[in-house]
């Protein structure tokens, strides 16, 4: 399916789209048991959640932040199940996973899983079902650590596009409540407005709109002020899936080449900055693969991202070399 008939189908009621702007498709053929040649399968028999001493491996050592990313990972077992996934997060401690997975009809739903240690493969996932319905739409998660806060994108309320929502939690994975539309950052119907992120260190608030004809990137300063287009950064093709480091001096963001979705990143010396200039990440490219940006560890050195290069959109890990 081309990037424009898929953005076109996506953001159709019936139609579902995650962040990567790739129509779900869960009857797709596609080889999803073929892996390429550079790829690292992570096939443990038996996930483990349970913590026990043994299986708390320290946390790989930091890396070099300059160094390219690489040794990718697929998330099998849990997560990757052969049909569509995408839009990871993750909790800093890598211990919980939430993302979108095609919920059936091309419906895509909130789902989160565990695990005992990062380097332990996570477990069973389990659909969000205080969140994800029905009659719900539901993808891009962005969760606080202590599980209070989560941001997502949906198509609910009457509504035909997808729209930016705020859900109050108890501390739980699937303790969601007071879930209420973001309408100071959402625009009018039939415009779309996706991929929320949050800044760990300036709380800047960042997202895809497609509100001016194309998805473009947008930032605001918290939910109560209305968002600014970043022209830096935009171009005639789509622009997705932000994604800040810690020190939010660099942005991850997919950009569309009118064929295929690419990763790129811009960076600033201070957050009073505008980013500008963003240049292509080729560490992700693999063929003609469609990659998106979704989660980045604290220490820069692992990132957890969305890819079609083994048949089927999954979830991936890089790891920057030392």
């Amino acid at each position: 399916m081309s990037l424009r008939l898929a953005l076109a189908c996506g953001l159709l009621v019936g139609c579902a789209i995650d962040e990567s702007g790739l129509a779900a498709d869960a009857g797709a053929d596609a080889p999803g048991d073929v892996q390429p040649k550079d790829v690292t399968l992570l096939d443990i028999t038996q996930p483990d959640v349970t913590g026990d001493a043994m299986d708390e491996t320290p946390p790989p050592p930091p890396c070099n932040p300059t160094a390219a990313f690489g040794s990718f990972v697929d998330l099998a077992g849990g997560v990757n199940t052969g049909s569509y996934e995408s839009s990871p997060f993750l909790t800093s401690d890598e211990l919980k996973i939430f993302f979108a997975r095609d919920a059936g009809g091309n419906r895509l739903a909130l789902f989160y899983a565990s695990r005992g240690s990062p380097s332990a493969q996570f477990g069973n996932a389990t659909k969000i079902g205080s969140i994800s319905n029905s009659q719900t739409y539901d993808t891009a998660p962005f969760v606080d650590d202590a599980l209070t806060q989560l941001y997502f994108s949906s198509v609910r309320d009457g509504n035909g596009h997808y729209h930016l929502y705020r859900a109050s939690g108890n501390g739980t994975p699937d303790g969601w409540g007071s879930v209420a539309p973001l309408d100071v950052l959402n625009w009018f119907e039939p415009a779309a407005d996706l991929q929320m992120w949050v800044a760990g260190t300036t709380k800047e608030i960042w997202f895809a709109s497609d509100r001016l004809g194309s998805l473009d990137l947008y930032t605001s300063p918290d939910t109560s002020t209305a968002p600014t287009y970043q022209s830096g950064v935009a171009t005639s093709y789509a622009e997705t899936h932000p994604l800040l480091s810690g020190d939010a001096l660099t942005l991850f963001f997919g950009r569309s080449d009118g064929s295929i979705v690419h990763v790129y990143a811009a960076a600033r010396a201070n957050v009073a900055q505008s980013f500008a200039n963003p240049q292509l990440v080729s560490d992700f490219d693999f063929a003609t693969s469609n990659n998106t940006p979704g989660w980045l560890s604290p220490d820069g050195c692992r990132m957890y991202f969305t890819s079609d290069r083994g048949g089927d959109s999954d979830v991936w890990m890089a790891t920057r070399g030392q």
